[in-house]
């Protein structure tokens, strides 16, 4: 009997390995009506139970797994994972521990063990045990990549890069290993990017599931460092180094990105602007491969900042002389290239969808240029027109017209994770037993924008109802489109308005209110309407702008006021050319934004009529008024939570707002612009 059972087991094993994982678990169920007290059986139920995010399930089967065989370290391994999963850090290690008294080479359980320990903040002991669990077994992936936010965590960023790098090599379809191993080249110097990581950056930006943005400073910093871009950089450098195009034509990095980045960095908009006013001057001739592709990136890259960058007198008229005599020529294969390079450098000062005479289809049969000019088209082109059919099927309420904001190309996928496991990864020391969201929550994103925050919450969380609300008819429409381009659209709702689409009795289990709090004029009277929304048990998502980190803002919008600067895109350019220009002035913090760099940006920075900023002491009392708990405030640097707990060790719970008040009178900037805090309702 025990013979066939076990080969009924490996039969089953394969449907498992596969991700099969309901049809397993039901033969293993039917397999152990036969041998109730079969080890393995117990074992590989539990182990499916964990794997289809049902721990309590998976504990009781690991259990009984272990109560008939006490001696497989696998079992306990497991059980620490299943235990862990339910909150019992201290069972989970004690069942690592008895895993390697078992099996002191158990490479799997010394790499969990680690990132227990390095969840606990224990980073020096958990990077041994990283590099104990790769030295047993160099192929497990987790363990290398667990190292790398250890190493991160000590400061140790060029080790932590050849960690990650580790992990996406043994592991290379994971985008959550590719997402660490970008977040961590984003730390770099440029210095310090020697040229298997500048490959791996270009390999990043080709990839959709890592937010490309957040590796925009550190290639601005290699750019600026490039010998072909640097007389670029010089003003009106576009009147006499025509011939540098070339140079700065054959950058990878450089064509990679301009379809992809806004750069937060004045002598790069500079240069681009030149280059920009460089090819303004070549209309006419025949171009080459590499500048028609230079042209159709800075065409797609002006797009995307919404033309902010300066232009003279000169430029305009003869940009608009450019539109006029604009015609699409096939007659020859140099009138085709020509016909692309007009429509290339037109896009480069105005958008191309409202182009006269311009193909659908811009070809000119060679594989460098075509890729570029098809970026170009994307942007300039179909992704409006897309957007356009879909405003027409929103409902709307007749609400005033805004450009898109923000636009986003990419954003990072996570590996998702419960609400109770995400809350439990920030929070790790807070009790969460108030909390009731289910494994699939009902999740509510107002004042969604477009739609990149929506995005997110189905990777995190893997809601049974996701719905993302907004006033902006063009920010919806944007959400729609990258939905589908994401392959989701059928996983998420949005509207104008939560009432559009749920009644006033339904319930939210999440409600992710960053953007609709810091956005509003009184942001408690949000609050307290977003409560109402959220069942009990429910957790929240708030954000409070902060008085402190939003000074530079507050500082600039009254320069833009006192100077009288006008509110159209003349103004703000004027106003972009005084801050960059000032010496000392407090608005010049602004050139450290990316919002600074893009017309719709600067017009959020600047014009947004209502805004009201907190301190923290306002934050604990406006929590008080709630009647919320209060978990603790989120950081996306998770340094930040350690340094914390060695400056204030009598806070474990990282809670006490006088603390964080204290450490940010030293450091303004500690929080960013603004507090984001999670509660959960009683």
């Amino acid at each position: 009997m025990t013979q066939a059972v076990d080969l009924a087991i490996d039969q089953v094993l394969v449907v498992h390995r596969n991700g099969r994982f309901g049809e397993a678990e039901k033969r293993y169920l039917d397999l152990l009506e036969s041998a109730p007290s079969h080890p393995e059986l117990l074992h590989l139920i539990g182990v499916v139970a964990l794997q289809t995010d049902r721990p309590s399930r998976a504990v009781d089967y690991l259990q009984q797994a272990i109560a008939v065989d006490p001696g497989q370290a696998r079992y306990h391994n497991n059980y620490g994972n299943a235990v862990k999963a339910v909150g019992n850090g201290d069972g989970a290690e004690a069942a690592y521990r008895r895993a390697l008294a078992l099996d002191p080479d158990f490479a799997s359980a010394h790499s969990n063990l680690a990132l227990l320990q390095l969840e606990r903040g224990a980073v020096m002991t958990a990077l041994s045990g990283f590099d104990r669990a790769v030295e047993l077994d160099p192929s497990l992936a987790d363990a290398h990549c667990n190292g790398g936010h250890a190493l991160q965590l000590l400061g140790r960023q060029k080790q932590a890069v050849n960690a990650f790098s580790q992990a996406v090599i043994r592991q290379p379809d994971r985008d959550d290993y590719w997402v660490a191993f970008a977040d961590a080249v984003s730390g770099l110097k440029p210095v310090d990017v020697d040229s298997p990581v500048a490959g791996a950056i270009v390999d990043m930006l080709q990839r959709l599931r890592i937010d490309h943005q957040h590796l925009a400073g550190l290639i601005a910093g290699l750019l600026v460092h490039n010998p072909a871009i640097g007389p670029w950089m010089e003003a009106g450098a576009g009147a006499g180094v025509r011939s540098g195009l070339d140079a700065a034509a054959d950058i990878p990095l450089l064509n990679e990105a301009l379809p992809r980045l806004v750069f937060a960095h004045p002598a790069l908009e500079r240069a681009l602007g030149n280059m920009r006013a460089a090819m303004l001057q070549m209309t006419g001739e025949t171009p080459s491969a590499a500048i028609l592709s230079l042209a159709a990136g800075l065409a797609a890259n002006a797009y995307l900042v919404d033309y902010i960058w300066e232009e003279t007198p000169d430029e305009t008229a003869s940009v608009e002389q450019l539109i006029g005599s604009f015609k699409w020529s096939e007659d020859t294969a140099d009138d085709t290239w020509r016909s692309a390079f007009a429509a290339a450098v037109i896009g480069a000062y105005r958008p191309l969808w409202a182009l006269d005479g311009l193909p659908d289809i811009v070809s000119v049969a060679d594989p460098v240029a075509d890729r570029a000019i098809a970026a170009m088209m994307r942007i300039h082109v179909e992704e409006p027109r897309d957007e356009a059919t879909l405003r027409s099927t929103l409902p709307t309420d007749g609400l005033a017209e805004a450009p898109p904001y923000p636009r986003w190309r990419s954003i990072n996928f996570l590996t998702p994770r419960t609400v109770m496991a995400e809350l439990r990864r920030q929070f790790p020391n807070m009790p969460l037993k108030q909390l009731t969201a289910p494994s699939a929550p009902r999740v509510l994103v107002p004042d969604c924008g477009t739609g990149r925050s929506v995005i997110d919450a189905l990777w995190r969380f893997e809601p049974a109802r996701l719905l993302g609300t907004d006033d902006n008819e063009a920010n919806l429409a944007y959400a729609r489109r990258m939905a589908a381009q994401f392959g989701v659209a059928d996983r998420m709702e949005f509207a104008q308005n939560a009432e559009d689409t749920a009644s006033g009795d339904d319930r939210y289990d999440v409600i992710l209110a960053a953007h609709a709090t810091r956005r509003a004029a009184d942001p408690m009277a949000v609050c307290q309407h977003l409560l109402d929304r959220l069942a009990p048990g429910g957790a929240m998502k708030v954000a409070l702008l902060s008085e402190a980190g939003r000074a530079g803002v507050t500082a600039a919008r009254a320069t833009f006021a006192e100077r009288g600067f006008s509110r159209d895109p003349a103004g703000l350019r004027a106003f972009r050319r005084h801050v960059l220009e000032a010496d000392g002035d407090s608005a010049a913090q602004l050139v450290g934004f990316t919002d600074f760099y893009s017309a719709t940006g600067c017009q959020e920075l600047l014009l947004t009529e209502q805004e009201r900023c907190f301190s923290l002491p306002e934050l604990a009392l406006a929590l008080d008024e709630l009647g919320v708990l209060f978990l603790g405030l989120e950081h996306t640097d998770p340094r930040i939570a350690i340094q914390y707990a060695e400056r204030y060790p009598d806070d474990p719970q990282r809670t006490h707002l006088g603390n964080w008040a204290e450490w940010e009178a030293e450091q303004p900037t500690l929080f960013g612009a603004a507090y984001q805090a999670w509660v959960l309702k009683s």
